[in-house]
Protein backbone atom coordinates (compact mmCIF):
# COMPACT_ATOMS: atom_id res chain seq x y z
CA UNK A 1 0.00 0.00 0.00
CA UNK A 2 1.10 3.34 -0.64
CA UNK A 3 2.15 5.47 2.83
CA UNK A 4 0.02 8.04 4.39
CA UNK A 5 1.29 10.37 6.96
CA UNK A 6 0.31 9.67 10.15
CA UNK A 7 -3.39 10.74 11.34
CA UNK A 8 -4.86 13.63 13.40
CA UNK A 9 -8.01 11.86 14.39
CA UNK A 10 -11.11 14.27 14.35
CA UNK A 11 -14.72 14.01 16.42
CA UNK A 12 -17.13 12.84 14.44
CA UNK A 13 -19.07 15.68 14.43
CA UNK A 14 -16.28 17.62 12.79
CA UNK A 15 -17.77 20.84 10.18
CA UNK A 16 -15.62 22.18 7.08
CA UNK A 17 -16.08 23.77 4.05
CA UNK A 18 -14.90 20.38 2.08
CA UNK A 19 -12.16 17.89 1.99
CA UNK A 20 -9.48 19.95 0.71
CA UNK A 21 -8.71 23.95 0.27
CA UNK A 22 -7.64 23.18 -3.26
CA UNK A 23 -10.04 24.78 -5.73
CA UNK A 24 -11.43 21.17 -7.36
CA UNK A 25 -14.85 23.12 -8.31
CA UNK A 26 -16.92 20.09 -6.49
CA UNK A 27 -19.54 22.31 -5.04
CA UNK A 28 -20.28 23.78 -8.38
CA UNK A 29 -20.63 20.58 -10.78
CA UNK A 30 -22.45 19.01 -7.71
CA UNK A 31 -25.70 21.46 -8.63
CA UNK A 32 -25.44 20.97 -11.82
CA UNK A 33 -25.94 17.31 -11.66
CA UNK A 34 -29.04 15.51 -12.56
CA UNK A 35 -30.71 14.26 -9.29
CA UNK A 36 -32.53 10.82 -9.20
CA UNK A 37 -30.54 9.03 -11.84
CA UNK A 38 -28.67 5.41 -10.76
CA UNK A 39 -25.93 5.75 -8.82
CA UNK A 40 -22.26 4.52 -10.73
CA UNK A 41 -20.33 1.68 -8.24
CA UNK A 42 -17.09 2.54 -7.61
CA UNK A 43 -15.06 -0.37 -6.20
CA UNK A 44 -12.40 0.50 -3.63
CA UNK A 45 -9.84 -2.12 -3.69
CA UNK A 46 -7.64 -1.43 -0.76
CA UNK A 47 -7.80 -2.61 3.14
CA UNK A 48 -11.76 -2.99 3.20
CA UNK A 49 -14.11 -0.41 4.29
CA UNK A 50 -15.50 0.40 7.81
CA UNK A 51 -19.20 -0.72 6.77
CA UNK A 52 -20.72 0.89 9.96
CA UNK A 53 -18.85 4.50 9.73
CA UNK A 54 -22.41 6.79 9.75
CA UNK A 55 -20.83 7.85 5.71
CA UNK A 56 -21.98 3.98 4.50
CA UNK A 57 -23.80 2.29 7.00
CA UNK A 58 -27.71 3.38 6.28
CA UNK A 59 -27.11 5.62 3.82
CA UNK A 60 -27.51 3.84 0.66
CA UNK A 61 -23.75 4.55 0.07
CA UNK A 62 -22.71 0.76 0.04
CA UNK A 63 -22.95 -1.19 -3.39
CA UNK A 64 -24.92 -4.46 -2.57
CA UNK A 65 -25.33 -7.08 -4.47
CA UNK A 66 -28.37 -7.66 -6.32
CA UNK A 67 -28.69 -11.32 -6.71
CA UNK A 68 -26.92 -12.50 -3.12
CA UNK A 69 -29.27 -13.39 -0.18
CA UNK A 70 -27.60 -12.70 3.18
CA UNK A 71 -26.71 -15.20 5.80
CA UNK A 72 -27.94 -17.89 4.05
CA UNK A 73 -24.65 -19.81 3.24
CA UNK A 74 -25.62 -20.00 -0.72
CA UNK A 75 -24.05 -18.32 -3.35
CA UNK A 76 -27.10 -17.65 -5.04
CA UNK A 77 -25.94 -15.72 -8.11
CA UNK A 78 -23.41 -18.58 -8.80
CA UNK A 79 -20.24 -15.83 -9.02
CA UNK A 80 -17.98 -18.15 -6.64
CA UNK A 81 -18.55 -16.27 -3.66
CA UNK A 82 -20.90 -17.00 -0.87
CA UNK A 83 -22.88 -14.29 0.61
CA UNK A 84 -20.86 -11.51 -0.83
CA UNK A 85 -23.53 -8.85 0.28
CA UNK A 86 -21.44 -6.07 0.16
CA UNK A 87 -18.01 -7.26 -1.36
CA UNK A 88 -15.49 -9.88 -0.50
CA UNK A 89 -12.50 -10.05 2.01
CA UNK A 90 -9.60 -11.10 -0.14
CA UNK A 91 -7.18 -11.74 2.30
CA UNK A 92 -9.75 -14.08 4.89
CA UNK A 93 -11.32 -15.12 2.31
CA UNK A 94 -14.77 -14.39 3.41
CA UNK A 95 -17.35 -12.16 2.87
CA UNK A 96 -16.89 -9.37 5.05
CA UNK A 97 -14.62 -6.77 3.75
CA UNK A 98 -14.35 -4.70 6.75
CA UNK A 99 -10.99 -2.23 7.01
CA UNK A 100 -8.29 -3.14 10.35
CA UNK A 101 -5.90 -0.55 8.64
CA UNK A 102 -8.05 3.16 8.09
CA UNK A 103 -6.20 3.76 4.98
CA UNK A 104 -9.38 1.87 2.39
CA UNK A 105 -12.15 3.87 4.33
CA UNK A 106 -10.10 7.35 4.38
CA UNK A 107 -10.49 6.88 0.30
CA UNK A 108 -13.80 5.78 0.18
CA UNK A 109 -14.59 8.90 2.23
CA UNK A 110 -13.26 10.89 -0.80
CA UNK A 111 -15.01 9.44 -3.57
CA UNK A 112 -17.95 9.46 -1.96
CA UNK A 113 -16.99 12.87 -0.85
CA UNK A 114 -17.28 13.98 -4.72
CA UNK A 115 -20.55 13.56 -5.16
CA UNK A 116 -21.82 15.38 -1.79
CA UNK A 117 -20.75 17.07 1.03
CA UNK A 118 -19.73 14.47 3.60
CA UNK A 119 -19.78 16.72 6.20
CA UNK A 120 -22.86 18.33 6.61
CA UNK A 121 -26.00 16.36 8.14
CA UNK A 122 -28.15 14.80 7.61
CA UNK A 123 -26.47 13.31 4.40
CA UNK A 124 -27.27 13.29 1.09
CA UNK A 125 -28.89 10.33 -0.65
CA UNK A 126 -25.68 9.27 -2.32
CA UNK A 127 -24.70 9.12 -6.31
CA UNK A 128 -21.74 6.92 -6.01
CA UNK A 129 -22.16 3.18 -4.54
CA UNK A 130 -18.94 1.92 -2.82
CA UNK A 131 -17.54 -1.59 -3.53
CA UNK A 132 -15.65 -2.44 -0.40
CA UNK A 133 -12.88 -4.78 -1.93
CA UNK A 134 -10.09 -5.91 0.77
CA UNK A 135 -6.87 -7.60 -0.84
CA UNK A 136 -4.96 -5.63 2.08
CA UNK A 137 -4.15 -6.74 5.29
CA UNK A 138 -4.02 -4.88 8.68
CA UNK A 139 -0.10 -3.93 7.78
CA UNK A 140 -0.95 -2.79 4.02
CA UNK A 141 0.57 -5.45 2.39
CA UNK A 142 -0.90 -8.00 -0.05
CA UNK A 143 -0.74 -10.44 -2.69
CA UNK A 144 -0.76 -9.40 -6.23
CA UNK A 145 -2.93 -12.45 -6.64
CA UNK A 146 -5.33 -10.76 -4.29
CA UNK A 147 -5.57 -7.92 -6.05
CA UNK A 148 -5.93 -9.50 -9.51
CA UNK A 149 -8.99 -11.40 -8.00
CA UNK A 150 -10.23 -8.27 -6.99
CA UNK A 151 -9.87 -6.62 -10.38
CA UNK A 152 -11.61 -9.63 -12.05
CA UNK A 153 -14.56 -9.40 -9.38
CA UNK A 154 -15.18 -5.63 -9.34
CA UNK A 155 -15.72 -5.75 -13.15
CA UNK A 156 -18.27 -8.70 -13.22
CA UNK A 157 -20.02 -7.51 -10.68
CA UNK A 158 -21.08 -4.31 -12.17
CA UNK A 159 -18.28 -1.42 -11.35
CA UNK A 160 -18.04 1.02 -13.54
CA UNK A 161 -14.81 2.50 -11.92
CA UNK A 162 -12.00 0.85 -10.55
CA UNK A 163 -9.93 3.08 -7.42
CA UNK A 164 -6.72 1.86 -6.56
CA UNK A 165 -4.30 3.39 -3.81
CA UNK A 166 -1.60 0.83 -3.76
CA UNK A 167 1.67 0.10 -5.76
CA UNK A 168 4.01 -2.30 -6.47
CA UNK A 169 7.54 -2.23 -8.29
CA UNK A 170 7.36 -5.34 -10.08
CA UNK A 171 5.08 -5.81 -13.20
CA UNK A 172 2.79 -8.73 -13.79
CA UNK A 173 1.66 -10.20 -16.52
CA UNK A 174 -1.54 -11.48 -14.47
CA UNK A 175 -2.30 -8.22 -13.13
CA UNK A 176 -2.07 -6.47 -16.90
CA UNK A 177 -4.44 -8.86 -17.79
CA UNK A 178 -6.72 -8.53 -15.43
CA UNK A 179 -6.57 -4.53 -16.11
CA UNK A 180 -7.24 -4.86 -19.95
CA UNK A 181 -10.03 -7.26 -18.42
CA UNK A 182 -11.58 -4.04 -17.22
CA UNK A 183 -10.95 -2.21 -19.97
CA UNK A 184 -12.28 -4.14 -22.53
CA UNK A 185 -16.03 -3.82 -20.19
CA UNK A 186 -15.70 -0.71 -20.00
CA UNK A 187 -14.59 0.26 -16.31
CA UNK A 188 -12.15 3.16 -15.68
CA UNK A 189 -8.74 2.21 -14.10
CA UNK A 190 -7.59 4.45 -11.81
CA UNK A 191 -4.58 4.36 -10.52
CA UNK A 192 -2.43 6.06 -7.61
CA UNK A 193 1.23 6.98 -9.19
CA UNK A 194 3.19 6.39 -5.98
CA UNK A 195 5.03 8.13 -2.81
CA UNK A 196 8.36 8.05 -3.87
CA UNK A 197 9.43 11.32 -5.59
CA UNK A 198 10.75 9.47 -8.35
CA UNK A 199 9.48 9.60 -12.18
CA UNK A 200 7.58 6.87 -13.28
CA UNK A 201 8.94 7.11 -16.77
CA UNK A 202 12.34 5.90 -15.44
CA UNK A 203 10.97 4.11 -12.54
CA UNK A 204 7.81 2.62 -12.72
CA UNK A 205 5.32 1.66 -10.48
CA UNK A 206 2.32 -0.76 -10.96
CA UNK A 207 -0.53 -0.55 -12.19
CA UNK A 208 -0.10 3.26 -12.19
CA UNK A 209 2.16 2.69 -15.06
CA UNK A 210 0.82 0.31 -17.37
CA UNK A 211 -0.30 2.46 -20.75
CA UNK A 212 -3.56 1.06 -20.88
CA UNK A 213 -6.24 3.11 -22.44
CA UNK A 214 -8.51 3.42 -19.45
CA UNK A 215 -5.65 3.17 -16.72
CA UNK A 216 -5.72 7.10 -15.58
CA UNK A 217 -2.45 7.64 -12.78
CA UNK A 218 -2.65 10.20 -10.47
CA UNK A 219 -0.25 12.23 -9.21
CA UNK A 220 -0.54 14.74 -5.83
CA UNK A 221 -1.01 17.88 -5.58
CA UNK A 222 -1.27 20.50 -2.97
CA UNK A 223 -4.00 23.32 -2.23
CA UNK A 224 -2.04 25.70 -4.56
CA UNK A 225 -1.74 22.85 -7.68
CA UNK A 226 2.32 22.31 -6.86
CA UNK A 227 3.09 18.85 -7.10
CA UNK A 228 3.65 17.55 -3.71
CA UNK A 229 7.09 16.60 -2.74
CA UNK A 230 6.63 13.05 -1.62
CA UNK A 231 4.76 12.45 -4.99
CA UNK A 232 5.89 10.47 -8.44
CA UNK A 233 5.49 12.04 -11.46
CA UNK A 234 6.23 11.18 -15.05
CA UNK A 235 5.97 13.25 -18.28
CA UNK A 236 4.78 9.54 -20.14
CA UNK A 237 3.32 7.87 -17.64
CA UNK A 238 1.50 10.25 -15.21
CA UNK A 239 -2.01 11.60 -16.48
CA UNK A 240 -3.12 14.07 -14.47
CA UNK A 241 -2.27 14.84 -10.97
CA UNK A 242 -5.43 15.89 -7.96
CA UNK A 243 -4.98 17.50 -4.45
CA UNK A 244 -3.14 14.76 -2.03
CA UNK A 245 -1.76 17.11 0.93
CA UNK A 246 -3.84 17.08 4.00
CA UNK A 247 -7.26 15.76 2.95
CA UNK A 248 -9.95 14.98 5.32
CA UNK A 249 -11.95 12.05 5.07
CA UNK A 250 -13.44 9.39 7.11
CA UNK A 251 -11.43 6.49 9.00
CA UNK A 252 -12.65 3.68 11.41
CA UNK A 253 -14.64 4.03 14.40
CA UNK A 254 -17.36 7.24 13.10
CA UNK A 255 -13.96 9.15 13.41
CA UNK A 256 -12.54 11.90 10.47
CA UNK A 257 -8.99 11.85 10.27
CA UNK A 258 -5.87 14.00 7.65
CA UNK A 259 -3.67 12.09 5.60
CA UNK A 260 -1.31 12.86 2.64
CA UNK A 261 -0.32 10.92 -0.58
CA UNK A 262 -1.21 9.71 -3.93
CA UNK A 263 -3.60 7.42 -2.03
CA UNK A 264 -5.20 10.65 -1.52
CA UNK A 265 -5.27 12.18 -4.69
CA UNK A 266 -6.50 9.30 -6.95
CA UNK A 267 -9.90 9.06 -4.90
CA UNK A 268 -10.92 12.38 -5.82
CA UNK A 269 -10.65 11.50 -10.00
CA UNK A 270 -12.10 8.08 -9.24
CA UNK A 271 -14.70 9.93 -7.81
CA UNK A 272 -14.98 12.63 -10.69
CA UNK A 273 -15.24 9.73 -13.30
CA UNK A 274 -17.93 8.00 -10.96
CA UNK A 275 -20.14 11.91 -11.95
CA UNK A 276 -19.26 12.20 -15.29
CA UNK A 277 -20.78 8.46 -15.83
CA UNK A 278 -23.82 9.73 -13.65
CA UNK A 279 -24.63 11.74 -16.05
CA UNK A 280 -23.48 9.60 -19.16
CA UNK A 281 -23.12 6.02 -18.33
CA UNK A 282 -22.38 5.19 -22.33
CA UNK A 283 -19.13 6.55 -21.91
CA UNK A 284 -16.02 3.48 -21.96
CA UNK A 285 -12.79 4.19 -20.45
CA UNK A 286 -11.10 5.24 -22.77
CA UNK A 287 -13.28 8.34 -23.02
CA UNK A 288 -13.49 9.14 -19.65
CA UNK A 289 -9.56 9.04 -19.70
CA UNK A 290 -9.44 11.58 -22.91
CA UNK A 291 -12.75 13.86 -21.11
CA UNK A 292 -10.66 13.75 -17.61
Amino acid sequence: VLAATTPTILAATTTTSGQTAAAVGLVEVRSQLTPGKAPIVVAVIDSGVDLQHELFSNTGALWTNPGEIAGNGIDDDNNGYVDDVNGWNFVGQNNNPDDDNQHGTHCAGIVLGTGQDIFTRPLATPKIKIMPLKFLNSTGGGPTSAAVSAIFYAVRNGARVLSNFWGVASASRALEDAMNFAYQNNAAFIAAAGNASTNNDVSPTYPATYLLPNVVSVAATTDTDVLASFSNFGPSSVVMAAPGVRILSSVPNNQYSYLSGTSMATPFVAGTAALMLYERPQMNGYELKELL
